[in-house]
This record gives structure tokens, sequence and C-alpha cells, in this order.
């Protein structure tokens, strides 16, 4: 049985339980619906044919640890487990084991960038300019240290629309879904 169902260039639906997916190369879209079955994977690594990205097809994807896109993609690249695009400097796609990048390479973290990332840690740098609607999507037990002192009014308004901050958190049913705290300071390496 084949593992991947393309369709003129884009995967439409990937069947299988390996731990590494690899999208073939000639993809060059990955569909909104392609994992939305088997999504237990812990390693993403995407094609140098890959022109066009979207983050939601990964939202139900809460096991993906490390994420590495072929070297020869023109569009985008691979820095500490995060899919970013060149040209725009967006984080498109985070992991649990991300770190995104302070040393100003990323300046926006995209719409649905960590849709679906679960029992870990997120730092937010201060060098982040822009996070756009739902970064921060269907997620569970999913910390957010940021560094910024307080939200910055560059984020939208929806960038995390089931966080909770320090000031409206309830531990009554247990650890919340999501716990973001302002005024960070940067693990040490």
């Amino acid at each position: 049985m084949e593992k991947f169902k393309t369709e003129d260039n884009v995967l439409v639906w990937y069947e299988g339980e390996d731990e590494t997916v690899r999208v073939p190369e000639g993809v060059e879209y990955i569909s909104t619906t392609a994992f939305w079955i088997n999504n237990g994977f812990k390693k993403l690594v995407l094609p140098a044919s890959l022109s066009r990205f979207n983050a939601a097809a990964f939202d139900f994807c809460k096991n993906i640890d490390e994420i590495e896109i072929s070297a020869d993609n023109p569009i985008y690249y691979a820095k500490q487990n995060c899919l970013i695009e060149r040209d725009s400097a967006t984080l498109i796609l985070g992991a649990c084991k991300s770190k995104i990048p302070a040393d100003g390479s990323v300046k926006t973290i995209g719409s649905h960038a960590f849709g679906g990332t679960s029992h870990c840690c997120v730092f937010i740098p201060a060098c982040i300019e822009r996070v756009e609607e739902e970064a921060f999507l269907m997620n569970y037990q999913l910390y957010i240290n940021v560094e910024a002192e307080e939200e910055p009014d560059s984020w939208s308004e929806d960038w995390c629309p089931t966080g909770v901050t320090p000031e409206n958190i309830c531990w009554e049913e247990g650890d919340p879904d999501i716990l973001i705290l302002f005024g960070c300071k940067p693990d040490e390496d």
C-alpha cells in the first residue's frame, strides 16, 4: 500500500505509522487534511520541492519533536527544529523541541505554527515582532514563556485563543491547557 496519496504535486493523504515521515520529493504543497488521521510521527522531513505551506495541516500532530527540510529548498529552511520562510522571516511550523531563534532571523510566528503542540515549553524571544492569529491553537499543557514584559500591540489579538495568564489561571482541574508568562529570561545554553 502506498503511504502517500498525491494529486498534482499536492500531498493529499498520508497513511502510515512511521516515527519519521519523509514527504516525497515533488510535493509542492501539503493539504490541510493530509495528517488528520495518521499523526503520531515524531520527525518530519520536508523536500526541496515544497513551495507553499499551510501549518494547519499539522494541527493534530502533537508528537512532532523534530523538523527538517532539504537544504536545497529555496523558500524555507529549518533551524533549531523550526521551519522558517526565508523572505518573510516567519516561523511557519514549530515543534516541542523547537527553539525559536533569538538572533533576529525570525520576526513573526505564523498562524497555526505551534498548533497542536503539547506537553512542552516554548520561549518567545524579544526579537519576535508579530505573532499571527491562532499561532498556538489546540494545545494541551503548553507553557509559553515570553521575554517581553507584556504582550506587544503588534501581536494578533487571537494569537493564543485558549491561553491563560497568572491573572486568570485556575488550578482546580489540574494543569491549564496553556500557561503564558511574560518577562521571562532566556535559558542559558
